[in-house]
C-alpha cells in the first residue's frame, strides 16, 4: 500500500532542515516525524514540528532562541519516549559549543538545554542517534593544531542527561595529517559503523573551507557509556 500526500509547507525562511522518524503514536497504525530547521535572520534559532503520516501538522516550537548562530548541522534522534535535537552554537571566533534538548510526542521542548560539548575551539555537527535506551552524539572537534582535530561522542540519557565519558573516536591521520570528518553512525546493538571522510586542511584548520585530498573510510565502534 502507498500514501502520498500534498506537499506541505512547514516553515516560511527556515533552512538546514532534518528529519526522523517516530515510533508509532499509542493505538495508531502510522508513524510520525520530527522535523527540525535553523530559523531567524541569523539562523540563531532552531525550530520543529511534527508531521503525522496523513499530513496533518504539529505546532511550530522554538527550541533555542539564544542571539548566537546555529548554522551547523542539526541532529535528531528518538528514544525512550522522547526525541532529542542537537545543534552547535558559534559564540565567537572559532569557538562553537554543542547544544541539545529534549522534544516531546507532542511536539513540544522538554526541560531547559543540555550542554554536551563545551570545550575550547570549534565544537560543530552535534548529530544524533538512538543506541539502545540512550541517544549517542557524535561531533568534530576543529582544533587550532589541525594534529588535534577529533571527532568525538557522547551518550545521553532518555531524559536527556549526559552519562559515561566523552569518546575520542578518530584522530587526525599523522602520516597524512588528514583530518577526520564524519555525519555521524548507523547503529545496531552497540555498534556503531561511522563513514569518516578525511581531508587536508585549508589555510584555516578551524574553517571547511578549502579542504583537500579527500578520502572516505568506513569503521565500527563498539560503544557503551
Amino acid at each position: 500500500m502507498s500514501r502520498t500526500t500534498n506537499l506541505l509547507r512547514l516553515h516560511r525562511a527556515a533552512a538546514g532542515a532534518s528529519l526522523i522518524a517516530c515510533a508509532k503514536e499509542d493505538g495508531a497504525p502510522s508513524m510520525i516525524f520530527l522535523v527540525t530547521w535553523n530559523s531567524g535572520a541569523n539562523f540563531e534559532e532552531i525550530k520543529v514540528r511534527l508531521v503525522k503520516a496523513n499530513g496533518s501538522l504539529g505546532p511550530v516550537t522554538t527550541m533555542n532562541s539564544s542571539p548566537e548562530p546555529s548554522t551547523q548541522s542539526i541532529g535528531v534522534a528518538f528514544t525512550g519516549g522522547n526525541y532529542l535535537v542537537t545543534w552547535s552554537d558559534s559564540i565567537g571566533l572559532h569557538e562553537s559549543n554543542v547544544y541539545g534538548r529534549l522534544v516531546s510526542q507532542a511536539g513540544l521542548g522538554k526541560g531547559k538545554r543540555v550542554s554536551i560539548a563545551g570545550a575550547a575551539g570549534q565544537q560543530i555537527g552535534g548529530m544524533a542517534t538512538a543506541m539502545g535506551n540512550n541517544f549517542l552524539v557524535t561531533w568534530i572537534d576543529l582544533q587550532p593544531d589541525p594534529a588535534n582535530t577529533t571527532v568525538k561522542g557522547r551518550f545521553l540519557t532518555s531524559d536527556g542527561r549526559p552519562i559515561g565519558t566523552v569518546h575520542t573516536l578518530f584522530t587526525t591521520d599523522p602520516a597524512t595529517g588528514k583530518m577526520p570528518i564524519t555525519p555521524g553512525p548507523f547503529v545496531r546493538g552497540s555498534d556503531a559503523f561511522y563513514l569518516i571522510g578525511r581531508a587536508v586542511p585549508g589555510a584555516d584548520p578551524q574553517s571547511f573551507s578549502n579542504l583537500s585530498g579527500w578520502d572516505l573510510h568506513g569503521a565500527v565502534r563498539t560503544l557503551t557509556p
